[in-house]
C-alpha cells in the first residue's frame, strides 16, 4: 500500500523530466479513481493488488513504469501463485476468482497509464490471462446454515460480552442468509438507513450506488436485539456493526467473524460472498425474477456460474431418476432372482 504521507514527484514530461516510477504511477491513478469516486472497495483493491505488484518490483529492481513489459507482468503473476494467499494461516493457493480480478485490476491501471501518456503501450494486452475453469458455485446447505446459528446463540454464554458478541453476530448472519448483502455494504451500514418497521435497509453498492434490499421479521428480530445491545459499546458512529470499543467494523474485521464461525462449525473457507452466492441461488431455484434479483442483488447481470450450477443440479436429479446403472443393476437383479426361483 502507498503511503500517502510521501511526497508526490513530478510525472514525466514535466519539473525533472525524468521516468514516471511505478509508485508515482499508482499515486497518480489512485487520485484519479479518488476524483472520479470510485466506490472504497475499488480504491481498496487497487491498493491490495498494486501495492503488492510494488513490492515484487522493488525486490526485484524492476525499471520505471514506461518500461514494464508482459515478461514483468508473467513474473509477478508467477510469484504470487507460489506464495498464495497472504489472508491465511496456512499456506492457500490463489484462487481462479481472485487472479481474475489481479489481472482486471492491473488491466485497468496500465490501461489509464496508456491513456494518460505515460507508457506506450499495456503490457496486460500481451500477458495470457491466467487460466479460470468453469466452476460450479459452493452454496451452504440449510444443516450448514443451521450451525452458523447455533454458535451465535446469546443463550449460551454467561459473560457479558460474549453474549453482546452473540448478539452481534447472531444479527449478521440472519442478514446475510436474508439478503444478497456484499462485504463492503455491510461495512457500510448505518443505523439511520434500516427501517425496522418496513423491513428495509439501504445500502451503498459498488460505484456509490445506493439500493433498498427487504428482510423478513426473522432478520428484523435479531437486527432489534442487536441495536438493543449494541448501546453497551458506546457507539463512536453511526455503523450497524461495530465492535466492543464502539468502532465501526471494517471488511476485514468481518472477514475474521465468518472465518472464525466457520471454523467453529467445521465449514472451512467461510465468507459473505457464499452466502451472497446461496440466496441468489435459492432465489433461481424457487423461479424468481432474474430482473428483480439483479435489482436486489446490484449485480448489472447474473453470473454464468449460478446457472452453470443450476443445470449441475438439474442433471444431478435426473441421474437419480434415469441413473443407467442404477437400472441396469435393478433389472439384474430382478432377473438373478428369477434365475433362482427356477
Amino acid at each position: 500500500m502507498v503511503d500517502d504521507r510521501l511526497p508526490v514527484r513530478p510525472l514525466a514530461g514535466v519539473a525533472n523530466g525524468g521516468p514516471l516510477t511505478l509508485k508515482d504511477a499508482l499515486r497518480r491513478y489512485l487520485l484519479s479513481l479518488e476524483a472520479s469516486r470510485y466506490s472504497r472497495a475499488t480504491v481498496r483493491l487497487v491498493e491490495v493488488v498494486a501495492g503488492r505488484l510494488l513490492e515484487h518490483a522493488d525486490a526485484m529492481s524492476w525499471p520505471a513504469a514506461p518500461e514494464i513489459s508482459a515478461g514483468h507482468i508473467e513474473e509477478w503473476f508467477a510469484a504470487i501463485q507460489r506464495e498464495g494467499s497472504r489472508r491465511s494461516r496456512r499456506p492457500t493457493p490463489l484462487s481462479a476468482t481472485t487472479l481474475d480480478d489481479y489481472y482486471r485490476t492491473l488491466h485497468a491501471w496500465f490501461a489509464w497509464l496508456v491513456a494518460r501518456g505515460h507508457t506506450p503501450k499495456n503490457p496486460l494486452d500481451a500477458f495470457r490471462k491466467p487460466r479460470a475453469a468453469p466452476r460450479v458455485v459452493p452454496i451452504y446447505t440449510d444443516d450448514q446454515l443451521d450451525d452458523f446459528l447455533k454458535l451465535c446463540d446469546p443463550r449460551l454464554y454467561e459473560l457479558q460480552w460474549d453474549r453482546w458478541t452473540a448478539f452481534r453476530d447472531r444479527a449478521l448472519v440472519f442478514f446475510v442468509i436474508d439478503t444478497p448483502a456484499r462485504r463492503g455494504e455491510l461495512e457500510g451500514m448505518t443505523v439511520e438507513r434500516v427501517d425496522l418497521s418496513e423491513g428495509l435497509v439501504r445500502v451503498v453498492g459498488k460505484g456509490d450506488s445506493e439500493r433498498e434490499m427487504a428482510f423478513g421479521p426473522a432478520t428484523g428480530a435479531a437486527l432489534a436485539d442487536w441495536l438493543e445491545a449494541r448501546v453497551a459499546a458506546g457507539p463512536l458512529s453511526g455503523s450497524v456493526w461495530i465492535n466492543m470499543q464502539g468502532g465501526p467494523l471494517g471488511g476485514d474485521a468481518i472477514y475474521r467473524i465468518f472465518r472464525r464461525l466457520g471454523e467453529r462449525a467445521g465449514i472451512p473457507g467461510a465468507s459473505v460472498h457464499r452466502f451472497r452466492h446461496t440466496f441468489a441461488m435459492r432465489w433461481l431455484r424457487a423461479g424468481a425474477n432474474e430482473r428483480y434479483l439483479r435489482s436486489v442483488g446490484g449485480w448489472r447481470r447474473i453470473p454464468d456460474t449460478y446457472f452453470r450450477t443450476l443445470s449441475a443440479e438439474e442433471a444431478q436429479a435426473a441421474h437419480r431418476e434415469l441413473g443407467p446403472a442404477d437400472q441396469f443393476a435393478h433389472h439384474a437383479g430382478l432377473r438373478r432372482r428369477g434365475r433362482g426361483r427356477r
